[in-house]
């Protein structure tokens, strides 16, 4: 049963680590970059192309 609540201890600081990360790089594409929530500047989104 010990082994149980490491795996499940394990699972949920990776999630932690993976959300946390996700979020560092989401805020630096908006406040560092540039790219707005609607996808400013992102590649593709020219109205020229349509």
């Amino acid at each position: 049963m010990r082994w149980m609540k490491v795996v499940v201890f394990a699972v949920a600081l990776l999630a932690g680590v993976s959300v946390s990360i996700t979020g560092h790089y989401g805020a630096q594409l908006v406040h560092i970059e540039g790219v707005g929530p609607q996808g400013n500047y992102m590649e593709g989104n020219d109205e020229r192309e349509h």
